[in-house]
């Protein structure tokens, strides 16, 4: 979470899928906050605390949503094909 004169400005959540993997989730930025690397800082700090407890990281989302995409390929995600 990253706090500017008391209001939060970008926040991050870790959701435990399994034993395994953990997930990055709930990425949120406020909107005149963002194109700063707020979001990527978030990501990061979440996918530290993952590693740091050896689990997986993994983030999901939605195709079309593609700031988030971008976001997490800055902060080190690879997009893995959808098996059908």
């Amino acid at each position: 979470m990253i706090i500017e004169d008391g209001e939060i400005i970008s926040r991050a959540g870790i959701w435990k899928v399994n034993e395994e993997f953990w997930e990055v989730a709930g990425v949120s930025t406020l909107p005149e906050y963002r194109k700063q690397g707020y979001g990527e800082a978030v990501v990061r700090s979440c996918i530290a605390k993952i590693l740091e407890n050896e689990k997986v990281a993994t983030c999901t989302t939605k195709t079309t949503n593609i700031p988030m995409i971008n976001t997490a390929i800055k902060a080190g995600f690879k997009i893995a094909k959808e098996e059908r």
